[in-house]
């Protein structure tokens, strides 16, 4: 098995959340409501937070990977909204 490489960014497939997964227990979500967006941070702390971000780094189903060119082009894109 080789070594997770962090920070890694990925999307949800066909949605409009975004995400920046810095280690195995802290991740960043933008998610984009209409017009404006949100950003929640979490610090996995119990089980399911932890499954979460597993999630992220291996569901390849549900996640696309994203260069960080792109995911920092959606970051700013969703700024210049407010």
């Amino acid at each position: 098995m080789s070594e997770i490489q962090f920070p890694i960014f990925c999307q949800l497939k066909g949605g409009n959340s975004f995400y920046r997964v810095d280690s195995h227990t802290h991740m960043t979500e933008y998610q984009r409501i209409g017009s404006r967006y949100t950003v929640y941070t979490l610090e996995a702390k119990i089980l399911p937070e932890r499954n979460m971000i597993m999630d992220l780094i291996e569901d390849v189903e549900r996640y696309e990977r994203m260069s960080e060119e792109e995911f920092e082009g959606m970051v700013k894109e969703l700024k210049s909204r407010i």
